[in-house]
């Protein structure tokens, strides 16, 4: 493999891991926030930054918050798919 394949695997990784977390938080954000309860490093970052306490975390409001924050995420990877997808389009039609 050469050199310059590595930057193109890297982000390639990178955005199905974008497009994993956000659609994880889009549409599961109930097993998202139960998975924050259950680990001690999340629930201490909850706890000790924010003064969340597991029943905040899986509150109603929390659910919300995490689903739009995860709806943003997928709007926001799409937009750059499609522009990627436009800008390669350009450049092949000279």
């Amino acid at each position: 493999m050469s050199e310059s394949i590595f930057p193109v695997i890297f982000a390639f990784v990178a955005i199905i891991y974008w497009i994993a977390v956000a659609t994880i938080m889009a549409f599961w954000p109930e097993r998202l926030l139960a998975f924050y309860c259950r680990s001690r490093v999340w629930r201490w970052q909850y706890r000790f930054l924010w003064n969340k306490s597991p029943d905040e975390i899986m509150s109603a409001k929390m659910v919300r918050r995490t689903r739009f924050q995860g709806l943003i995420g997928l709007a926001f990877v799409a937009i750059i798919l499609f522009g990627a997808l436009l800008k390669s389009l350009r450049t092949d039609t000279h």
